[in-house]
């Protein structure tokens, strides 16, 4: 979606648009870590505790 913004900005000012494909697959690497380890930390502590004293807030 960026691209494509970025895209039709560079068409309607008339300038050139240039990719640096590494720095995109670099970034989406990054987030995906970034997004893996804090999405699994909470749920590895979630599922080692017990439902209903989860539940409960104890």
């Amino acid at each position: 979606m960026g691209i494509g913004i970025s895209a039709v900005a560079a068409k309607v000012m008339g300038n050139r648009l240039a990719v640096q494909w590494g720095a995109c697959a670099l970034a989406f690497v990054f987030s995906a870590a970034i997004g893996i380890f804090f999405g699994l930390s909470p749920a590895s502590r979630a599922a080692r505790l017990d439902p209903v004293a989860a539940l409960a807030g104890d």
